[in-house]
């Protein structure tokens, strides 16, 4: 395969390179002994970084073969799905979720250590910037990753999810473990440290982690994290969070305009999306601000000096809760904002459904549905959006508001027909007063025999999902009682796959010798799955990574400062 034999000619290079000359450079002290790490600490007086050509060289080879591997993953990832049909498609998706979360795990594992190494002075700054750069070119390709999945996750009906177990919450989940790493000034530091991009390099952990590149007097980056503590309510206001962020903005402080916002009240944070447009210059920022404390604890913000405003530029809406709290069926006010200024004669809409019109002072009063929403204004051709992410609304909750059973019961004969989304749902195993009794068929429908003459209760199992039903029966006629409600039923394989769970680029390093091709596993939901074939490049990809940190942390540099 292409892709290995490049990967193979990579591995090659770095081991030349590496025998060669180790390639991050280490300061000499005046006898020309290399400074130790602590030493080199403790002289560090400010927060500048010294990046070296060696140190640009060495990332490169790390992130090269890590980026390589995933863009080989996402490959192999599409091509199962477009071969398989839509309950096999959930399957994969179900084992690709499980391996992104393990690497977005793995990445902020690595990042935690690597921090504590470097606030007990075995790291120096410098090196430690090289980490952080390495672990933002990992995290980058992850979120790519989760991108995809995401992608191919809206376009499976949630019976095929649940049936597999698929956690949606478990991709926002993973983003967040990688959120320390993502923004303009990690990637910034990340480009710098490959040789694509230039300027003065900043790093700061007194109070969280900072991130600060900025090249000359024109361009500016800074990211900003604080760790949060555990408590996910929402116990302040989103205009109380709006003043915390943009009271962390840089610049003027009228020249910030808030273009996006959104509640998450699941993992309980307040998000800010704004723009900067002045005559002395442009810029972008995202900041989160924790809900239950009112504390910014991510900002994203990116600076280019000299651009000059543009008078022309379209109107933009912005929204905001002003009064009350976000929360499924509560009160609120929205505000509208155009181009940071209060508007007026705005029409808003609940999830597509117009409400009404803001008044003078940009504002409208409106009771927020029981589910997650999305409330748009919408004036001439500008729209602006709110979105709310209620914990009350999942995907499982979804599922049994979708299924439906029908059933008759004749001279002692039951039958019985499963719907999904008014579908017919083949292949569920049945169960009529906890008897297993059959499977569907192609039209979702089973016949089984009963004595049931008042009412008949229905399990139904679709892989990890189970729901039941209850019908009463009178005159020979069988009604449905309620809705579809959650059962312990299950109809799970009875053997796992042989397959290794990980993710292919996991830096574990497979035993190639006994690694057995690819496995195809029997789906009870429906079709084969084939385990990921990309396993071969692990050893690749580790050697990578292993090499470039072993000359990265030693020996004489023959590199000069960039």
């Amino acid at each position: 395969m292409t892709l290995g034999k490049n990967l193979a000619v990579l591995l090659a290079a770095i081991l030349v390179i590496g025998g060669a000359a180790p390639v991050l450079a280490l300061p000499f002290d005046a006898s020309g002994v290399a400074a130790s790490a602590s030493s080199q600490q403790a002289a560090e007086n400010d927060s500048n970084v010294s990046v070296t050509v060696g140190a640009q060289l060495s990332t490169v080879m790390a992130t090269t073969g890590d980026s390589l591997q995933t863009e080989f993953n996402d490959e192999v990832f599409e091509s199962q799905i477009d071969e398989a049909n839509a309950s096999t498609q959930a399957r994969i998706v179900a084992k690709r979720i499980e391996r992104l979360d393990a690497r977005a795990a793995d990445i902020r594992a690595e990042y935690e250590r690597v921090t504590a190494q470097y606030e007990a002075g075995d790291l120096t700054r410098a090196q430690y910037a090289q980490r952080l750069a390495m672990l933002n070119a990992r995290a980058e390709n992850v979120l790519r990753s989760i991108d995809q999945t995401e992608t191919r996750v809206e376009r499976l009906s949630g019976l095929d999810l649940s049936a597999v177990g698929v956690n949606q919450s478990t991709l926002a989940g993973a983003a967040t473990d990688l959120e320390p790493l993502t923004g303009p000034g990690a990637s910034a530091l990340q480009k710098r440290f490959v040789g694509e991009g230039t300027g003065n390099v900043h790093l700061e952990t007194d109070n969280g982690l900072t991130i600060r590149v900025e090249d000359g007097d024109t361009d500016r980056s800074r990211t900003t994290k604080h760790q949060r503590d555990d408590d996910n309510s929402v116990s302040i206001t989103q205009q109380e969070a709006l003043d915390a962020a943009r009271d962390a903005l840089r610049g003027p402080a009228d020249g910030w305009q808030l273009t996006k916002s959104s509640v998450n009240e699941r993992r309980g944070f307040y998000r800010f999306e704004f723009r900067l447009d002045t005559a002395t210059g442009a810029g972008t920022a995202t900041v989160l601000v924790d809900a239950s404390t009112g504390t910014v604890f991510s900002l994203d913000e990116s600076l280019k000096r000299g651009n000059g405003a543009d008078d022309k530029r379209q109107e933009e809406l912005a929204l905001v809760v002003a009064q009350g709290t976000a929360a499924p069926g509560q009160e609120v006010t929205i505000q509208a904002f155009s181009n940071g200024e209060v508007a007026g004669d705005v029409a808003i809409l609940v999830n597509g459904e117009r409400v009404g019109t803001t008044n003078a002072d940009g504002q409208l009063t409106l009771t927020l549905p029981e589910e997650d929403v999305t409330i748009t204004g919408v004036r001439g051709d500008a729209e602006g959006e709110l979105e709310f992410d209620f914990n009350t609304k999942n995907q499982r909750d979804s599922v049994f508001r979708d299924l439906d059973a029908t059933a008759t019961v004749e001279n002692g004969v039951a039958t019985v027909t499963i719907l999904y989304n008014d579908k017919p749902v083949p292949g569920a195993l049945v169960f009529a007063e906890g008897r297993e009794v059959g499977r569907t068929n192609a039209d979702g429908t089973v016949e089984f025999a009963t004595d049931a003459t008042d009412t008949l209760d229905i399990e139904v199992a679709k892989g990890k999902l189970g729901a039941a039903f209850t019908f009463v029966i009178e005159n020979g006629t069988a009604t449905l009682d309620g809705g579809a409600r959650e059962s312990d039923k299950t109809d799970e394989p009875t053997t796992k796959p042989a397959s290794d769970s990980r993710e292919p680029d996991s830096t574990t390093t497979p035993n190639t010798t006994t690694d057995a091709p690819d496995t195809v596993t029997q789906d009870p939901i429906g079709g084969n799955v084939t385990d990921d074939p990309a396993n071969a490049t692990d050893d690749v990809v580790t050697a990578v990574r292993n090499t470039s940190e072993n000359v990265t942390d030693g020996g004489t540099d023959t590199s000069v400062t960039a």
